[in-house]
């Protein structure tokens, strides 16, 4: 995109936040979430009628982008809101079939039968997608990486807020690209005890069975919650092949399995949070070759928090945190039994302490002014065991360091809304960041318009320091623009369209083998010059008495942004290696009595591009992978013969798609097949 293209895109978009603000019908209820309201107040800021139900959607007060809850239309990023009845009626199993509905998330096949995130085609695993649980960072700290699949429950969600965007102002270097915000429910949702099971098979073999254990229970002034999740699955019943022709059979090697233990404690402004993860992914496939024997590797995470609210006055709130977080990544043990051959690739482990200190502040100033403020330190603690160092320190022990202090302002005027902001961080590791944040919020008659622009920045994670090479890594650092454009076409119905632009620079790139030229190099990571995409998304949400109908697409390029050779597909030089440029997905929920639904969706991902294949000279052969086409359908009954029973039956993949992972930068491993048409069954009880 030239400069003078750009300037005048920039002219036109201006136009609309200078026309004069025109106040809305629910205009008073910008800045609240309308659903916890009292039918008085919303018959005082509306009386010619009651809200409907999208109204209460698109008027929900979500965190996320800015820490302090703001309506969904004003907030100064471009987000995504999942519900728990959403949840619910879709007939999810896991993370991944949430986000599969969310405009610009794909998936990708990192290596070791771990499958990852992409976001707007580009590759966002390792530490460019921060994923909040209950505000606790599930990203491992070692290689900021995210395993899905089976690995992240639904049974107990309260909402997620998407952030398809940067989140770098507010969370810093973990937040490049998007920020996922899990919220599970508490005691201030529900009280009782629930038990919910799901179980699901392949054609040939089981697929998963779950089992999630919740209770909620306040008392006085305080309350406690509790959610334990169980899981085992498998990520295909497919063979694999590797690059080279070797095969095996997924069904019985492909375990996915699952452990969470969470507990919340409330007491008038203080919160205490303590969570377990337990993720074993079982994997054969390796990183280039197919190994004789199958591992586990488990994910291990511990989690520990304690914040109050501090509340001065109705204006100011001072909210320190302090957290402990312990993982234990990729972690396969030496045992008798493996090839000594083999278990020097994959036998790995390293655990790594984070302490973490927080203080944020949010004053409303006046009436059209919010400032949110904050500072934040942490220190990192990682060692290596049975004489393993890592690599460019020849150490077993290291700690590193960051601070940082951020801002964020929000100015409403009768033109529009400002959002300024920005964060530094200093890392002993890297060095230092500067993040600016600047957005333009308009909202007048049934119509919204954002436009937003950010820098973020991914931190090297340590092994991206200790297996850099030549021993220098620098932060990537990221500029995006983006434009979105909402309207409410009726009572019922709202429609947002978005533009953005992104361009990376200094991009981390993950080598194997020869690709580095340095002797005695196997692989590691470093800086390369750009990357990025620009594109566009849509969503359309319709909700009326009868049902919902959700609609997203999203479409990307790489046309422009740099042509870093791991990434990019050598058949198509617009198209990211490994993630389709266009995505359709429609999900739709009819209410054929008031407890009995019927859901139906379907999802569209265009054709990719992979390495298949290697030639007689070592040179990586690629394929082109098909559109594939998923449908489900889910049918679910509540209060099935007694009060509180919830029973649904689902089919996935019903054509029976072949879907497959495609690894999204060219280090040898050959796609992962993903599962086969799958019929499941889920039950839910409360007490």
């Amino acid at each position: 995109m030239n400069s003078n293209y750009k300037n005048t895109a920039l002219f036109i978009l201006l136009s609309f936040f200078l026309l004069p603000e025109v106040k809305a019908q629910q205009s008073a209820l910008d800045t609240v979430d309308i659903s916890k309201l009292p039918l008085e107040e919303l018959m005082k800021n509306n009386s010619k009628a009651i809200p409907s139900m999208m109204d209460e959607k698109i008027a929900s007060a979500v965190e996320v982008a800015t820490a302090k809850p703001m309506a969904l239309r004003r907030s100064p990023a471009i987000l995504s809101l999942i519900t728990a009845e959403e949840i619910e009626r879709s007939g999810a199993r896991d993370l991944m079939d949430i986000l599969n509905t969310v405009p610009g998330f794909d998936f990708g096949l990192d290596v070791e039968g771990v499958v990852g995130i992409g976001v707007r085609g580009n590759w966002a695993n390792e530490g460019k997608v921060l994923l909040l649980f209950d505000g606790q960072e599930l990203n491992e700290t070692v290689y900021g990486t995210l395993q899905f699949g089976n690995s992240f429950p639904v049974e107990n969600i309260k909402r997620i807020e998407v952030i398809r965007g940067p989140g770098s102002a507010i969370y810093g270097g973990t937040a490049e690209y998007a920020v996922i915000n899990i919220i599970t429910r508490t005691e201030n949702d529900w009280k009782g005890v629930n038990i919910e099971a799901s179980h699901g098979r392949f054609k040939n073999s089981s697929s998963r069975s779950t089992l999630s254990l919740s209770a909620a229970q306040k008392i006085k002034k305080s309350g406690v919650n509790f959610n334990g999740f169980i899981s085992d699955g498998k990520r295909s019943d497919r063979m694999y092949s590797d690059i080279f022709g070797n095969s095996y059979d997924m069904t019985n090697y492909s375990s996915l399995k699952k452990i969470i233990l969470n507990l919340g404690y409330n007491y008038e402004n203080l919160s205490l949070k303590a969570i377990y993860f337990n993720n074993l992914v079982e994997t054969r496939d390796g990183f280039e070759k197919v190994h004789g024997s199958s591992y586990f590797e488990y994910f291990k995470s511990y989690h520990v928090e304690a914040k109050y609210n501090l509340k001065f006055s109705e204006q100011l709130t001072i909210t320190p945190k302090i957290s402990f977080k312990r993982n234990s990544p990729w972690e396969v043990k030496p045992e008798d039994n493996y090839d000594p051959s083999e278990a020097e690739e994959v036998v790995y482990q390293t655990v790594a302490d984070r302490y973490k200190v927080n203080v944020t502040s949010f004053w409303d100033a006046a009436k059209n002014l919010n400032v949110t403020g904050g500072i934040e330190g942490f220190y990192d603690y990682a060692r290596k065991f049975d004489g393993d160092v890592f690599r460019n320190s020849d150490k077993s022990q290291l700690q590193y360091f960051n601070a940082a202090v951020f801002c964020q302002s929000v100015y409403k005027t009768k033109i529009a809304s400002f959002i300024l902001g920005a964060r530094y961080d200093y890392n002993n590791s890297f060095g230092d960041a500067f993040i600016p944040r600047l957005g333009l919020t308009k909202r007048f008659d049934r119509f919204n318009f954002k436009l937003l622009y950010s820098q973020s920045f991914k931190a090297p994670s340590i092994e991206n320091v200790e297996t850099s090479l030549l021993n220098k890594i620098l932060p990537e650092r990221t500029t995006i623009w983006e434009f979105e454009a909402g309207c409410q076409l009726s009572k019922n119905m709202f429609l947002t369209v978005n533009l953005f632009d992104i361009t990376t620079k200094n991009t981390i790139i993950y080598f194997v083998d020869t690709s580095s030229n340095v002797e005695g190099v196997p692989d590691g990571y470093f800086n390369a010059e750009k990357s990025g995409s620009r594109g566009a998304e849509v969503e359309f949400k319709m909700i009326e008495n009868w049902g919902t109908i959700n609609l997203s697409y999203s479409y990307y390029t790489n046309r422009d942004k740099g042509s870093v050779e791991s990434y990019i597909s050598p058949s198509d030089n617009f198209q990211s290696l490994g993630l389709g440029k266009n995505k359709l997905s429609i999900s739709a929920s009819f209410n054929v009595t008031k407890d009995f639904y019927v859901s139906p969706s379907f999802i569209y991902k265009s054709s990719k591009y992979g390495i298949t294949g290697i030639t007689d000279d070592e040179r990586f052969l690629y394929s082109r992978f098909p559109d594939t086409y998923m449908a489900n359908l889910v049918i679910g009954k509540n209060n099935l013969f007694v009060p509180r029973l919830k029973v649904s039956t689902g089919i996935y993949n019903i054509f029976n798609q072949q879907i497959d992972y495609v690894q999204p930068y060219a280090s040898g491993h050959a796609p992962l097949p993903g599962a086969t048409r799958e019929v499941s069954v889920k039950c839910s009880y409360s007490f």
